[in-house]
């Protein structure tokens, strides 16, 4: 071998290593915005789940915000007793409160809206008033770290219906 195919060898797996770490990086960086997104979406479907199990075994709403408020309130009443609230704040908290002795508890950090529609029996009729409520419908909004927003939407009857 002459000193030239040994360079030229030499040159050609420098391009392709330097080509490979560039593919390498690329790739590992569009799985660090995916892990991103999914996380953020497990964050809003984990608040929902959280909600529609308290809203299962609830026997009355006493409270709750209007389809268009997007920093949404809802409370309800288990058969115990106890008063289990959410709550969402401007920053985009989701808040879960127990009472009696309000003690409060983050759910996430990262929905940017919160919003509760109640409905009546027929499971189409908006209810302004709690206790015609018999199905909850929630909407939590929230934006992903890669970019846009996503909503993630599920409803729930109230166990004493």
């Amino acid at each position: 071998m002459s000193l030239i195919e040994v360079m030229a060898a030499a040159a050609i797996t420098g391009a392709l290593m330097a080509s490979s770490v560039v593919l390498l990086r690329s790739s590992y960086a569009v799985w660090q915005a995916h892990d991103a997104d999914h996380e953020q979406a497990e964050n809003a479907h984990g608040v929902l789940r959280h909600i529609v199990r308290t809203l299962r075994q609830a026997t009355a709403v006493t409270s709750i915000t209007g389809p268009t408020d997007d920093a949404g309130e809802l409370a309800v009443v288990l058969a115990s007793g106890d008063t289990i609230a959410y709550t969402a704040d401007a920053p985009g908290s989701v808040w879960y409160w127990t009472y009696p002795g309000p003690v409060g508890s983050p759910l996430t950090r990262d929905v940017d809206s919160l919003v509760f529609t109640g409905l009546e029996a027929d499971g189409v009729t908006v209810a302004s008033d709690p206790s015609l409520v018999q199905l909850v419908r929630v909407r939590a909004r929230f934006g992903m770290p890669s970019g846009g927003d996503r909503t993630v939407t599920c409803s729930a009857w109230i166990r004493s219906w």
